[in-house]
């Protein structure tokens, strides 16, 4: 059992990472005031994956009655979750899939997407995404997943006009060393 590729109808990927990458200026958008929390549960990290904006706070939350030592990868320090308690973090610099690891259950396991913008979502179970309030205009949007091969995304052009959706359909690499297809982020959008 993976958390990894995780496939919907028509081969559509859950977990991925789609964001506006180039075309917003990110000097005018106020800092996050909202926070997004992560649930440790039924001895898992939940959701698998999270994308947030830098400095958005993040609440790690126990609810299996057990402390949990995470770790991020190369960043220090260690966060102390006590058990039926929370924690807060903060990620400061953007930066794509950032593991998030207990080190007392190493069977628990999730990745963080730190992002310069709010204009992003993750991947519904089918592969759906989709990203509310972008200003008209001309961006390039990335989907991401960890497991893509290659540069682990893709990037697409996409122009927003004022009062319409813009629809996309992109698909990503994924190893061949499996029985998995082609996936793919599909039916999804950037809509004004």
């Amino acid at each position: 059992m993976t958390r990894t590729f995780v496939l919907g109808e028509s081969n559509g990927l859950a977990n991925a990472v789609v964001f506006l990458k180039v075309g917003i200026d990110t000097t005018s958008i106020p800092a996050p005031t909202n926070g997004v929390t992560v649930l440790l549960t039924n001895c898992e990290i939940q959701p698998y994956v999270t994308a947030i904006t830098a400095n958005q706070l993040v609440n790690f939350r126990d609810r299996d009655g057990t402390e949990h030592v995470l770790g991020f990868g190369d960043l220090r320090p260690l966060l102390l979750v006590p058990e039926h308690a929370e924690q807060q973090y903060r990620f400061i610099r953007p930066r794509l899939f950032v593991p998030v690891k207990c080190r007392r259950h190493p069977w628990e396991t999730a990745f963080i997407c730190v992002l310069e913008n709010p204009y992003f979502a993750v991947t519904d179970g089918n592969g759906n995404f989709d990203i509310p309030s972008v200003p008209p205009g001309t961006y390039t949007i990335e989907v991401a997943h960890q497991g893509a091969t290659g540069t682990n995304g893709v990037t697409r052009s996409v122009i927003v006009v004022a009062g319409k959706t813009a629809k996309l359909n992109l698909a990503l690499n994924v190893p061949r060393n499996g029985p998995l297809p082609p996936v793919q982020a599909r039916n999804s959008s950037a809509r004004n």
